[in-house]
């Protein structure tokens, strides 16, 4: 059926539904080279809003033991946790896709939360 999202489509946007996962896969999608633990957590901190970010070692804790697994799973990524680098995997055809899916999740977001521009 046309128009309905692929499974892909559903996979990916529930992938990106977290604010950590989506300024994760922004750093690498601008920044594609392997990145320490604490310096992606750094990075993902500095590209979210204030109001989802929490202190760097919280961060990193979260990205260790929850959104690095989803994203590694996902095929973003590989997270070497002995370590503490993180490698993107992103195929360069598909920048593009996240990009676009990026901004699809953000603005659901942006308009189920009922905030203006940013």
């Amino acid at each position: 059926m046309t128009g309905q999202p692929s499974e892909t489509d559903d996979r990916l946007h529930s992938l990106l539904a977290n604010p950590v996962r989506r300024a994760v896969v922004r750093h690498f999608v601008a920044h594609p080279a392997s990145e320490s633990l604490d310096g992606l957590a750094r990075a993902a901190a500095a590209d979210m809003d204030p109001a989802d970010t929490t202190d760097t070692r919280t961060l990193c804790l979260a990205l260790h033991h929850v959104h690095l697994p989803k994203l590694a799973g996902a095929g973003v990524l590989t997270y070497d946790a002995d370590d503490g680098r993180i490698e993107p995997s992103l195929p360069v055809e598909s920048e593009n896709d996240v990009a676009l899916a990026l901004a699809a999740v953000s603005e659901a977001h942006r308009l189920r939360d009922g905030a203006g521009d940013y």
